[in-house]
């Protein structure tokens, strides 16, 4: 199980439903990029990577003037330092 919308609209702050479908694509695009990045070993269970992907949708929802982003995987840094130690080792 991913992120639940109640929970990332905790973490946004929103109690409206006018943009729920919004944010319900945000949570898919979220989990796809963090599956993709730490590979099979991928699991929602981990607090440490639920909580990298409530954090990519705060950034993706409101993206901030300015902020320190990892210059490898392009996100913020707070969201990589959470899903780095899951990365699978690759050859490139």
């Amino acid at each position: 199980m991913s992120v639940t919308l109640a929970e990332a609209k905790a973490q946004l702050r929103v109690r409206h439903d006018e943009q729920d479908d919004y944010i319900t694509l945000l949570i898919n695009a979220a989990r796809g990029a963090i599956e993709r990045y730490t590979g099979d070993n991928f699991d929602e269970s981990l607090d440490d990577l639920k909580a990298a992907q409530l954090l990519y949708i705060e950034y993706l929802f409101y993206p901030p003037d300015k902020i320190d982003m990892d210059e490898v995987t392009g996100w913020p840094l707070s969201v990589a330092a959470l899903a780095r130690p899951y990365r699978l080792p690759t050859l490139a």
